[in-house]
């Protein structure tokens, strides 16, 4: 009560307020309204005597949150994925384009050709990091794009258009590869 008579009926109000709202969640316009007057009568109810007028009790109102919190879409969960994809692609391209991964089974252009002589692995490897990295940018933007254009869309449909995108880029990525390869 001390911060009543230092304070006004509206700061007292706030933390009354703030102490309900986390039990009071209204479902739908009905439970609202039933719960502003539940809330109004108990507010009323816990000031001093001295604050309880009829001017006081009409003139607060409860304002409890009817908004709910909007879950993410199944189609901005899949495009945000697909990007997240594409920037895998990215970061992975660039050891490549720098030269910096040398001969191994696991990571880069490996054919038996490219294992055979570090030259050609790197001269590969460089160009099919290029490659890798203008995929993966193109399957991070489609992504962004197919979730900013393509919210109606059922998130199958998503799906196989970014999975589409996704394989045919790769698909150049590869041929080319074998292109530089037979140049060399």
């Amino acid at each position: 009560m001390a911060g009543i008579a230092n304070g006004t009926v509206a700061q007292w109000y706030v933390e009354f307020q703030g102490s309900i709202e986390e039990d009071l969640r209204p479902r739908t316009r009905r439970h609202s309204i039933q719960l502003h007057a539940l809330a109004r009568s108990s507010f009323c109810q816990t000031l001093p005597r001295s604050l309880r007028s009829s001017r006081t009790r009409t003139s607060v109102k409860v304002n409890i949150d009817t908004k709910r919190k909007k879950a993410m879409s199944q189609v901005t969960v899949t495009c945000l994925m697909f990007a997240l994809v594409g920037m895998l692609f990215v970061g992975l391209s660039i050891p490549l384009i720098r030269n910096r991964v040398p001969p191994n089974r696991y990571y880069g252009f490996r054919t038996t050709r490219t294992l055979s002589d570090p030259k050609i692995w790197y001269e590969v490897n460089h160009i099919s990091g290029k490659d890798l990295f203008v995929a993966g940018a193109i399957i991070a933007l489609s992504s962004l794009i197919t979730m900013a254009l393509a919210q109606r869309w059922s998130n199958e449909h998503v799906a196989i258009t970014l999975l589409l995108v996704m394989v045919f880029s790769l698909i150049g990525v590869v041929w080319h590869g074998f292109r530089v390869l037979n140049r060399v």
